[in-house]
């Protein structure tokens, strides 16, 4: 019998790579590219530094017609961070409650870092500064002021009040000026039929003077530090296309002809039809035969019976 040549093409579904392997990564991505003409498969693992990149390494896979296997292998450390706020008091002496000194003893700005690790640029806050003395000092001023009664009978100095209080500071009559109503009095000495009077008074107060101030703010930001307890994998691997395979089966000189092989099948065929038709007759003939001695057995047992009966009789 003759026999062309068959030609089986290979196709491969694709197929998760590395499932089993796979499950011992806390995190896992896929990326593919051509680069050159090339496919590549890039497959990145997150591994704790306890863990073991080994298990996940060298398995050669095949998809979508093409077999994988692996060219590279890179590693670097993934970096997390870690933030938290601070607020740091801090306090400057300054002459006068001016934000410019503030700023000029402190600065804007402040550089930050702690046994923790954490680091960071913190900013002063201007927008919240308290200011408390450190001392004071006393100085005594005085002050004067006056005071115009008008329409006074004569010129006597009892129509006049001799203490008054102005601006919060107790003052005492020093002195008055008279007014005539015909303008001719001068000084003490005035003419007429009424009086005005201009009083003259004065007062002492005493003012503290802060010698300076402690200016309480802070310094306020948020600062990180950075950790790193897992490292990244990167395992590439570039792509072959599968060619596919032929597979030639030669005629062997000692098989049979096709015809013969089909009259042997057709004769075999006939040959099982006969017996089971020959083995259905013998077993038809059989149950026949069954029946009949059955009969016989009957009909020779009710002739006895009979003539028992009729001996008896007689």
């Amino acid at each position: 019998m003759n026999f062309k040549k068959v030609y089986i093409i290979l196709i491969t579904l694709v197929t998760t790579f590395f499932c089993i392997n796979s499950v011992y990564a806390e995190d896992s991505q896929t990326k593919s590219y051509m680069k050159d003409g090339k496919y590549y498969i890039e497959k990145i693992y997150t591994l704790k530094n306890t863990e073991d990149i080994t298990s996940l390494m060298g398995n050669t896979f095949e998809l979508n017609g093409y077999t994988y296997h692996q060219v590279d292998l890179k590693s670097e450390p993934y970096i997390e961070k870690l933030t938290k706020n601070i607020t740091e008091p801090v306090e400057v002496k300054v002459s006068s409650q001016s934000t410019s000194q503030v700023i000029s003893g402190l600065g804007e700005t402040k550089v930050y870092s702690d046994d923790e690790g954490y680091n960071g640029t913190l900013s002063l806050n201007k927008n919240d500064i308290q200011y408390t003395a450190t001392g004071y000092t006393t100085k005594s001023y005085t002050k004067t002021d006056t005071k115009i009664y008008y329409g006074l009978s004569s010129m006597d100095t009892s129509q006049i009040v001799k203490t008054i209080w102005s601006g919060g500071v107790a003052m005492t009559l020093y002195d008055i000026e008279w007014i005539g109503d015909n303008n001719l009095g001068t000084g003490d000495t005035a003419i007429g039929n009424n009086y005005n009077a201009k009083a003259f008074y004065s007062g002492t107060y005493d003012v503290k003077t802060p010698n300076g101030y402690i200016a309480k703010t802070s310094f306020n930001g948020t600062v990180e530090k950075e950790f790193s307890d897992k490292i990244i994998y990167t395992i590439t691997y570039i792509g072959e296309k599968v060619e596919p395979q032929v597979i030639e089966i030669e005629e062997n000189e000692n098989d049979l002809p096709l015809w013969f092989i089909v009259m042997g099948i057709v004769f075999f065929i006939i040959l099982l039809s006969g017996l089971t038709i020959l083995f259905k007759i013998f077993k038809r003939n059989k149950n026949n035969n069954e029946i009949s001695d059955i009969d016989f057995l009957e009909d020779t047992e009710l002739k006895e019976n009979m003539e028992a009966n009729t001996d008896e009789k007689n």
